[in-house]
């Protein structure tokens, strides 16, 4: 199974942030890295909405749909019944109207087919003792996943989502004889998921974000449209309300929740209540399980949580008289509402005490007292994360106080190795700690002794003379010592202290003074050398000339001879 939520590694920065608001611990860390495990994940949506770096990316398919209203297939768009909130800047016909001029052959609300959902559910309920909901994916994720055992309890019947598809074809299929495309637009990411596994599911699912997004890039302002509609004839309104929490109850007839029915969102309340396992034992009737915080209308695709304001405004449409268009007359069809589930459960490993015990031991938190359980890992409890660590899902490099204490060692290793002197002082110049290598150049004493004092105290060096700038080394010679030292100070503003960092030159220039002496000697020498060369140089010259001119001399008196005696 594909992940319908995906990571883009390039912005996942270390924070664990999804993982700890994720209910379910459906994410692996790798190199780092957060990503979704399809297997395990409910697609409720948290490590989406909270993810401060917009890492999470949930599956599109608005592009498929542009491209299928560019064709001549007819498309109808099924809308979720908290759409009066998300769009509560214009009038439900205005909406109406927008949709259509992006090419939708029709619109009509989901709230349709909960009307029809909700009477199943009566047809159920008097035949069964117990039922939970079924009509929130992550719901069912959730009890197919985690609780296969409760499956029992889940009712048999499909989503109004699911309804609303199959009763729009077989409208347009009855009524029009014309053969349609669906698209679902609603709040929620497990919806997506829901309309991959059925095979009567729309054809495809947008977000309410994307429609947003897509009517300001087509330029489609639905205040421009009228905003006033006929009277509808959809009588049973409660089912409008099914987005909020207790919408199913009063679709249903139960709108006084007593001991036997109730309503129940937000994931840990929704755990907690599963968690208590022996329902045939409790006098309850029907659970409604929303795992969105007050239902629906919270969705992660929503774009926003909604007030008490915006609330109202379901109640506002719900309480009117104009309503968005019904299609056809659907008490004449038969629809098969009936669904069956299936156990996704996970394979559970079983590990020994000793090898749980063995990966806290490298982050030392093999004892109980160790074990912080301080949750920044994402785990609630350092025994869970050395669990995911052996299921592959964790790292141990995720504790957070591990790595805090293993950056100090490291970085008191690397101090205390280091070959220059190092102090570290507070803003007041008081001492926090020096390396051996200072103390060696300022042949300290007791070290625990001078921890507190003013630098000044124990050393004759002024180490933050005011005229000093940062990085710019200043060599000095000491009194006590005789030592001549470079050094560079600096402040560390955001920990408000300052550190200075002391080389020992001595030798360096004790060394420079030697190839200083060196060096002139060496150009004295050559300078005599290239004199006493020169002077070789004129001397053979000067022998070279002389000879020269005696064997021209010569060389003409015999050529005089030897033209005599031819002439």
């Amino acid at each position: 199974m594909q992940s319908i939520i995906k990571t883009t590694l390039t912005n996942c920065k270390d924070c664990y942030k999804c993982l700890r608001h994720c209910s379910v611990k459906a994410i692996k860390i790798s190199a780092g890295h957060a990503q979704i495990d399809p297997e395990r994940c409910i697609l409720d949506g948290k490590c989406v909405q909270v993810c401060p770096q917009e890492a999470k990316k949930v599956t599109s398919y608005l592009d498929e749909v542009k491209a299928l209203l560019s064709t001549r297939q007819k498309v109808v768009l099924s809308l979720a019944p908290s759409f009066p909130a998300v769009f509560s800047a214009y009038s439900p016909l205005q909406l109406y109207q927008a949709l259509l001029k992006m090419g939708f052959v029709d619109v009509e609300e989901t709230a349709i087919a909960a009307y029809s959902v909700a009477n199943h559910y009566k047809e159920l309920l008097s035949k069964k003792n117990f039922l939970i909901s079924s009509d929130c994916p992550s719901v069912v994720n959730l009890i197919e996943i985690y609780y296969p055992h409760l499956l029992k309890f889940l009712a048999p019947v499909v989503s109004p989502m699911i309804a609303h598809s199959m009763m729009l074809r077989q409208g347009f299929q009855q009524f029009r004889h014309q053969e349609v495309k669906v698209v679902f637009v609603g709040p929620c990411i497990a919806k997506i998921g829901e309309a991959e596994m059925s095979e009567n599911a729309p054809d495809y699912v947008l977000s309410f974000l994307e429609l947003q997004a897509w009517m300001k890039e087509a330029k489609i302002d639905p205040l421009a449209f009228e905003s006033t509609l006929p009277a509808s004839e959809f009588d049973d309104r409660a089912a409008r309300l099914y987005p909020l929490e207790g919408g199913l109850l009063q679709s249903v007839g139960l709108e006084h929740f007593d001991s036997q029915c109730f309503s129940v969102t937000g994931f840990e309340k929704i755990n907690n209540f599963l968690s208590l396992g022996n329902f045939d034992a409790q006098n309850i009737h029907l659970a409604e399980l929303l795992c969105c915080d007050d239902g629906c209308l919270n969705g992660p695709l929503s774009g926003n949580v909604f007030p008490p304001l915006f609330r109202n405004k379901i109640f506002e449409y719900n309480s009117v008289h104009q309503h968005l268009p019904i299609l056809f007359d659907y008490q004449s069809m038969y629809i098969d509402l009936s669904r069956v589930f299936r156990s996704r459960q996970l394979a559970q490993n079983k590990y020994t005490e000793e090898q749980i015990t063995e990966i806290l031991k490298k982050t030392g938190r093999d004892s109980k007292e160790n074990q912080l359980n301080c949750g920044a890992c994402g785990y609630y409890m350092c025994r869970d994360k050395a669990i995911a660590v052996l299921d592959g899902m964790a790292e141990v490099e995720m504790c957070f106080p591990y790595m805090k204490k293993k950056a100090e060692s490291r970085a008191d290793i690397i101090l205390e190795r280091s070959p220059n002197g190092v102090i570290e002082l507070t803003k007041n110049f008081e001492i926090i700690k020096y390396n051996t290598s200072f103390q060696e150049i300022f042949a300290l004493g007791d070290y625990q002794k001078n921890m507190g004092k003013n630098y000044r105290e124990i050393i004759d060096v002024d180490l933050f003379p005011q005229e000093q700038e940062d990085d710019i080394g200043l060599i000095i010679k000491t009194s006590s010592t005789g030592k001549q030292l470079e050094i560079r100070p600096f402040a560390i503003p955001e920990e408000d202290i300052l550190v200075a960092i002391i080389t020992d030159i001595t030798q360096k220039q004790l060394n420079k003074k030697n190839l200083d002496t060196l060096k002139k000697e060496t150009i004295d020498k050559t300078t005599d050398v290239i004199h006493r060369q020169m002077r070789v140089a004129q001397e053979i010259a000067s022998l070279l000339g002389e000879t020269t001119a005696e064997t021209k001399a010569t060389l003409l008196e015999l050529m005089n001879i030897i033209k005599k005696e031819v002439d």
